[in-house]
């Protein structure tokens, strides 16, 4: 799979990664190609449907003549694609959407990734070099001797999820006459709790995906130690799973199956409901001793004014916003249970949704010395509560680097100010940068992405300055 890691069997939670080396911040853990994605309908015809990809303005997708269901940015995705899957389920689409448009979206989504997947990688003569058999709980599983290496072989190792009645199983399209039923309904019920959300630049949900490898290899955690981009080569999608800090061999290296930044409760009823198991992470013991969380004080101000200083020290004797050291701030640091107690009231579940929303609101209407404020206070949040190097703390720094800036070109500044302006989006790009450099250096492609935007404003704040 890769040399930085291999599988050790664990009673609990089957296989873990384990570093088999000294792995630092920002390496690539694992370069694993999607065996099938499916955009969400709401990006259907505004991305391509084969690399996911937006195209910038002067590119107009070409739409499927046949099924009139998918689009692609050029003819090389649409060749690839029609190679691949789509020659065999193009005709045979429209008229199942049609018999099954009344089942949940969910389930006819599974079953689409499904023929896609058996359409390009099972044919009659693969699947028959495939072995599964009956495990004591009826249901199937990969032979023992399969070579795990495979992402196919991968895909049939993992545990499928037991179907409900709100979930039920639903035929696919009819791409092979082949297969034994039970192997088409095993991929089905096994994609449906081992596929991950493909996300843009932006880290807006844009797909669903299907990476065995991935899936085999990594559990979770709600402090993970990686995390996973994705990135578009030879009209192909792929995710790099790389290292957000320095890690010892021996380190079980984990993925975050969701937002770390949900509230506890949130977070175990998603685990539960999606993925069949309760959290029990040393961030989960942590907060569950500590619930309930104080209540939110009715001034904010005085306790946010202390989260900015203790997450930026420098703003007390430089007002520079530097990177702060991970060993001073306890969740980046794994010193869970040195968390500051006086801080406990922000990770109320209504806190950080509201302070998102008013620096949304008060940026917009351009009120932007609070919209700096209210960004900077949400930007230490995100240094508090998130592992170091996620990548939403690199797009919210850029987000509010454009609020300063556009401070400087929409108000009336004095030189002084001008200069403290253009040094706080300077320090705002330096982490920007910083963070996606580790997290998500080559991306789907996007028009403009957070590097060109990033760049952008670097070459403008460097033309004030020399004026």
């Amino acid at each position: 799979m890769s040399s930085m890691y291999h599988l050790e069997r664990d009673g609990r939670a089957g296989d873990r990664a384990i570093a088999s080396q000294s792995i630092k911040a920002g390496d690539l853990v694992l370069s694993s190609m999607a065996l099938s994605t499916l955009l969400l309908p709401a990006e259907k015809g505004v991305r391509c449907d084969q690399c996911l990809g937006s195209p910038s303005s002067n590119v107009k997708l070409r739409r499927c003549s046949g099924c009139i269901s998918y689009w692609y940015c050029g003819v090389e995705c649409q060749n690839t694609a029609w190679k691949g899957h789509h020659k065999r389920i193009c005709k045979r689409l429209p008229a199942y959407m049609s018999k099954h448009h009344d089942l949940l979206p969910k389930a006819i989504s599974d079953a689409i990734m499904v023929a896609q997947l058996v359409a390009e990688h099972l044919t009659s003569e693969t699947a028959s070099t495939i072995s599964l058999k009956s495990r004591t709980d009826g249901e199937l599983s990969a032979e023992p001797s399969l070579d795990l290496s495979s992402p196919l072989a991968a895909l049939l190792s993992l545990s499928p999820a037991q179907r409900s009645q709100l979930h039920p199983f639903v035929p696919p399209i009819p791409v092979s006459h082949d297969l034994l039923p039970s192997l088409v309904q095993h991929l089905f019920d096994t994609i449906e709790n081992n596929h991950f959300v493909v996300t843009s630049p932006y880290l807006k949900t844009i797909a669903n995906g299907v990476f065995p490898l991935a899936s085999r290899s990594f559990n979770h955690a709600c402090l993970p130690n990686a995390c996973p981009s994705y990135r578009t080569e030879n009209a192909l999608v792929y995710m790099d799973v790389r290292a957000l800090r320095n890690m010892k061999p021996g380190t079980e290296i984990c993925l975050s199956y969701i937002d770390p930044a949900l509230p506890h409760e949130t977070r175990q009823k998603v685990l539960q409901h999606s993925y069949g198991f309760t959290c029990e992470c040393e961030r989960c013991l942590m907060e569950q001793k500590l619930i309930p969380f104080p209540s939110v004080p009715a001034q904010l101000a005085p306790v946010e004014m202390k989260l900015r200083d203790f997450v930026f020290p420098d703003l007390l004797t430089s007002g520079r916003l530097t990177i702060p050291l991970s060993t001073g701030l306890p969740l980046q640091n794994h010193n869970i249970d040195q968390f500051p107690r006086h801080f406990l009231p922000l990770l109320v579940h209504t806190y950080l949704p509201a302070l998102s929303e008013a620096f949304s609101s008060v940026s917009h209407e351009g009120r932007h010395a609070e919209g700096i404020t209210k960004g900077v206070t949400l930007l230490a949040l995100y240094f508090l509560i998130y592992p170091r190097n996620y990548p939403l703390i690199g797009l919210h720094a850029l987000e509010v680097a454009k609020v300063a800036w556009n401070s400087v070109v929409t108000s009336d500044l004095s030189p002084t100010a001008v200069a403290d302006s253009c040094r706080t989006v300077t320090d705002l790009l330096v982490i920007c940068r910083s963070t996606l450099q580790m997290s998500m250096r080559d991306m789907v492609k996007d028009s403009p992405s957070p590097y060109e935007e990033v760049m952008m404003l670097e070459k403008i704040v460097q033309k004030e300055g020399d004026n």
